[in-house]
């Protein structure tokens, strides 16, 4: 389609982490969560990942091409429509925007963290609606995981900086 974003591609770079973007659809408001990563803090040049939290795909990371074969916490239920898993340059702050809409509001979100090389982070995308103020939100939280005891701990020591006003003019 002319005047997509393209889809993303694996850097070819020796130092590499591995990044997990995932929804949570707890609130079953949600309907549909695109992502994108975008190599500044400008939002010039996006590649789409994937849309999130539905079944109808437009352009990004094929379905096939989801799981890398990541870390899983046990207690989290990891369903393919909710997440996917890339790797990215860990020498470059990883800028990404997530766009979440709902029969409510679409809300954006724009943030950025330093990703290690050979580390693992979960980026989860929340939507909180609050009926007793007629109005919603939503945010981000960047996990790093690591074995500890036989299961996968979910370590919240990766500071995030995010972007305002968050990008929003892409275009699938």
């Amino acid at each position: 389609m002319y005047g997509c974003n393209p889809a993303y591609k694996t850097p070819q770079v020796d130092s590499l982490a591995q990044v997990r973007f995932m929804v949570d659809r707890s609130d079953k408001k949600l309907e549909q969560v695109s992502t994108y990563i975008h190599p500044d803090d400008q939002c010039s040049k996006a590649q789409k990942l994937r849309d999130l939290a539905s079944k109808v795909q437009l352009g990004g990371v094929p379905k096939e091409e989801v799981n890398i074969g990541m870390l899983k916490h046990a207690d989290t239920h990891y369903d393919p429509y909710n997440y996917i898993e890339v790797k990215v340059n860990s020498n470059e702050r990883l800028n990404f925007t997530m766009i979440g809409a709902s029969w409510l509001a679409n809300c954006y979100i724009s943030a950025s963290f330093q990703p290690i090389k050979n580390n693992q982070y979960e980026v989860l995308f929340t939507h909180v609606y609050m009926p007793d103020k007629d109005d919603n939100y939503c945010k981000v939280d960047v996990f790093r995981l690591v074995k500890k005891d036989g299961d996968v701990a979910k370590i919240t020591d990766t500071p995030i900086k995010q972007k305002k006003p968050p990008c929003w003019h892409f275009y699938n």
